[in-house]
């Protein structure tokens, strides 16, 4: 993580970099995937980010990323995309396929109509 700071010293942006892998020799290679994350931040909590790092002898940007896993638990985080399809969702599913037996009420090429006939009307 770098941060860089900016013309108005009222803020700064925190930008969080890949992780770099430091591995033994002999150890097999392991990627850890991570995006980029671009924050603003006041000159203060900066300075107060710098200084708990420092303590604890960890880059900021490691400090960060434990503060807001800490911060975020995953049980509250939605499910992943790609998940298998389980046969409680396709019950469900069924049953909302059952409760909508038609997709609408009103055929929606006579509801266009009318709103055109409406708009004509009010120009």
């Amino acid at each position: 993580m770098r941060i860089e700071p900016r013309a108005n010293k009222s803020y700064a942006y925190v930008v969080a970099s890949p992780a770099k892998t430091r591995l033994a020799k002999g150890s097999p290679v392991k990627r850890v995937s991570r995006r980029r994350l671009t924050i603003s931040v006041s000159a203060h909590l900066k300075h107060r980010l710098e200084i708990v790092a420092a303590e604890r002898k960890i880059p900021v940007s490691s400090l960060v990323i434990r503060v807001l896993e800490d911060a975020l638990p995953r049980k509250t985080m939605p499910r992943p995309m790609g998940r298998k399809v389980t046969a409680e969702f396709l019950r469900r599913a069924e049953l909302l396929r059952k409760e909508q037996s038609a997709p609408f009420a009103v055929d929606s090429v006579e509801l266009i109509h009318e709103a055109r006939r409406e708009r004509d009307a009010r120009l």
